[in-house]
């Protein structure tokens, strides 16, 4: 039975090496590999929208910090009212697990914006794989819960991960919570993207929870659930390298960032889970990381506090997410295979 190390590094060997295969570098009867997208068209109220939404999730934190100080230094009579329209932004109810929050426009937008490309490695033996994208992966979708995705690189943010969550259920049947640090849910404008993102606590008893929940085929009146609906449970997206890497992601760079706590694959090992390993590719490169403050003993961490740059990611194609399907750990005699 593979330790769980060996279980986290083959799930994310897979995700690169079935890319690598998709593109011919792996097998000789592999198709070709696709020419480069050109950027997605947009309206221009569509690109106009995708501004204002970068300017809100990125330019707020930075901002409403600079602007406090700015008061408290001046000593402004406006500083009380600062305070209250600060707490405002952060503290606004904002209902959770709503659908709403993935049924609008802003994920169509940014899949555009993008020019999102999802590539799968068809090669693989789980019977679902086939299904994929189809009407089919709406029939039963215990078949692949649980679930857990994982999206790497972290970077800054990976907006690859953040447009597979508003199209997740049309692709797999399953709609994600997503584990993160809950106080990202209390900051100004972050707020609003982690609304999209379902965001439960990135703690165990959270995770498992989120991968014992049955997703829902009917209403308790026993009519089927169609996709407008909601459907919750069964699926648990996290980020791998968690906030180590925004602090270690450099432009040109793709690096995956793994410590040494491995909770994460044991949980996936008790619940059975699927891993799927998906590598967006480009995530690095969108943002420049500003640091501040004196350096520690790790040349790769700073003091500071990571600042984005710039704000609005530059429109170009993001590169492809490889979404591989490991078996399912620990269902099979033996424990977890590799796929």
């Amino acid at each position: 039975m593979e330790t769980a190390d060996e279980l986290l590094l083959a799930g994310v060997r897979g995700a690169v090496e079935g890319n690598l295969r998709d593109q011919g570098a792996g097998r000789a009867d592999a198709e070709p590999p696709p020419p480069r997208r050109d950027p997605c068209r947009m309206t221009f109220g569509e690109d106009v929208l995708a501004v204002a939404y970068f300017l809100v999730i990125l330019g707020l934190p930075v901002a409403l910090p600079v602007a406090t100080a700015g008061l408290v230094v001046a000593r402004s009579p406006l500083l009380k009212w600062w305070v209250l329209l600060l707490a405002a932004l952060a503290l606004h109810p904002i209902p959770p697990f709503k659908d709403w929050y993935r049924r609008n426009r802003m994920g169509v937008i940014l899949a555009k914006y993008f020019t999102m490309t999802l590539v799968f490695d068809m090669s693989h033996p789980h019977p679902m794989m086939k299904n994929l994208g189809t009407p089919a992966v709406e029939e039963n979708p215990q078949k692949i819960a649980p679930m857990v995705p994982l999206a790497c690189p972290h970077g800054v943010l990976n907006f690859g991960a953040i447009v597979w969550v508003f199209f997740s259920r049309w692709i797999c049947g399953l709609e994600q919570y997503t584990a993160g640090a809950p106080v990202v849910a209390w900051v100004p404008g972050l707020r609003y993207l982690c609304a999209s993102l379902w965001i439960i606590p990135a703690s165990r008893k959270s995770i498992k929870r989120g991968l014992q929940e049955h997703p829902r085929t009917e209403d308790k009146d026993g009519k089927r659930i169609d996709t407008d609906v909601p459907r919750r449970g069964g699926m648990v997206g996290v980020v791998p390298d968690g906030i180590a890497g925004i602090f270690r992601s450099k432009p040109g760079s793709e690096l995956l960032y793994i410590g040494k706590k491995r909770g994460l694959m044991r949980i996936c090992l008790e619940e059975g889970a699927i891993i799927a390993a998906g590598w967006f590719a480009g995530t690095s490169d969108m943002f420049h990381i500003i640091q501040g403050g004196r350096r520690g003993p790790d040349p790769a961490l700073s003091s500071g506090p990571p600042v984005p740059r710039p704000l609005v990611p530059a429109r170009a194609p993001a590169g492809a997410v490889d979404d591989v399907l490991s078996d399912r750990a620990g269902r099979e005699e033996g424990g977890a295979h590799r796929g």
